[in-house]
Formats: C-alpha cells, structure tokens, sequence
C-alpha cells in the first residue's frame, strides 16, 4: 500500500509543469520564510532537492543570505544523515543522490529546525518519503529538533498506516497552508 501510494503521488508531482512549480515553490518559500522568522532557532537543516521536490536550492541562497545557519545532510557510513554547515553552494560534491556537503566534523551541526522533503503525508504529521528510511533512522537522534515536512498540498493523503520505524513532524509547509500537527 505504502509503495502504491508513492507511486501514485510522485507520479502526479513529476507531472507539474515548470511554470506552475516555479509559482508553488515561491509560495512554499514565503511561507518557510515567515515560519523561520517566527522561530528563535538559528540552525536550520534543508534538505538540497532533487527531480520534482520543492525546490531548495534558492532558499538556501535566500536563509544564508539573511544570515541563517543552514546545514544540509550527508550520508554517512551508518546509513544515517549527518548535517553539515555550509556557508555556500559552492563547496558541495555529488553524494549518493544529489549534492550534498563533504562531511567534518568541524562543522557538524545539531539543527534546531530540520526540514525535509515529503512524498507524502497526512494532517496528523505522519509522512511517506523515498523507502530507504535515512531520515527515519536519523530523525531519532534528533528528539529537541522541530521536524516539519515541505511539499505541495496536493501530497496530502488520508493515511491510517503507521509504522513503529515512521518518525512523526511537528509542521508541514505547503502553498496553501502550514499545518501545525502538535
């Protein structure tokens, strides 16, 4: 069922023109925007997208440049992430499934806020992504850290399923709206 349901909503998110994507994700960024100012916390980890997930890589730009600390993860040889400051995009290599950042121990971070992209989710904060469970296995490392999910609304399901392994978020931004699930 789970698998069924990822095929499905990836599916639909593969099939967003460029046009309407960029104007959700511009949406989506405002919202992050605001949520972030409204927070104390200062240590941020963003997730560096991929195919047809929200798109991160402006934002990045954007928290940084307001003066945000932003740590993006890396695999790590647990199979398990591991958020690294960055200060610019530029100092990123490919990693297993996309850009990611060397890992140091010099700048291994703890992030108050981890943000992380969604295939889907439910209003209750439980969530869908890939299958390979890196951000499950990590998440419960994290327990002081805010979990809040990015995507589209249309991700949204009626999901009843949850598995002992799926760690619940506290928040999830869409373009329609920033759902609070605690």
């Amino acid at each position: 069922m789970k698998q069924s349901l990822r095929e499905k909503i990836l599916k639909k998110r593969n099939s967003l023109t460029q046009d309407d994507k960029s104007n959700l994700d511009s949406i989506i960024y405002d919202k992050i925007y605001a949520f972030l100012s409204n927070q104390k916390s200062k240590i941020i980890g963003l997730y560096y997208s991929i195919g047809s997930e929200v798109e991160t890589h402006t934002l990045i730009n954007i928290l940084l440049d307001e003066g945000f600390k932003i740590a993006l993860p890396s695999i790590n040889e647990y199979d398990t992430l591991t958020f690294i400051e960055i200060s610019s995009t530029d100092d990123l290599y490919q990693g297993k499934f996309c850009l990611e950042p060397h890992i140091s121990i010099e700048h291994t971070v703890i992030p108050e806020i981890i943000m992380l992209p969604l295939v889907a989710f439910d209003k209750h904060g439980n969530r869908i992504g890939y299958g390979k469970g890196y951000y499950d296995k990590t998440l419960v490392n994290f327990e002081n850290a805010k979990k809040v999910g990015i995507a589209y609304a249309f991700q949204e399901i009626d999901y009843q399923n949850i598995y002992c392994n799926d760690v619940k978020l506290e928040c999830i931004i869409t373009d329609q709206q920033i759902i609070y699930t605690s």
